[in-house]
């Protein structure tokens, strides 16, 4: 998910390639009753069903978006800012 994030952001043929490829993927790992397991121990089938859903969605999710004439500011609190530069 967090790639597909980082992917979508810059979009182009490399985000593009990604997201068909993992829907594919997991359209081939998708079990007959809707869910996803994964194939390790830690990994059951409702944390493996919400994961596959949410890289499945990685396209519809609200992107950020900073207004067209709007520069990032710095701040004295680095956890809450946008880097400047």
């Amino acid at each position: 998910m967090n790639i597909g994030e980082a992917l979508r952001t810059g979009g182009g043929e490399e985000w593009k390639k990604w997201d068909e490829s993992m829907t594919k993927t997991l359209h081939d790992a998708q079990n007959a009753d809707g869910s996803w397991a994964g194939q390790h121990c830690i990994t059951g089938r409702t944390f493996g069903t919400a994961s596959a859903l949410m890289v499945l969605m990685t396209d519809r999710a609200p992107a950020p978006v900073m207004a067209k004439n709007e520069a990032p500011k710095p701040c004295g609190q680095p956890r809450r800012c946008r880097p400047s530069g």
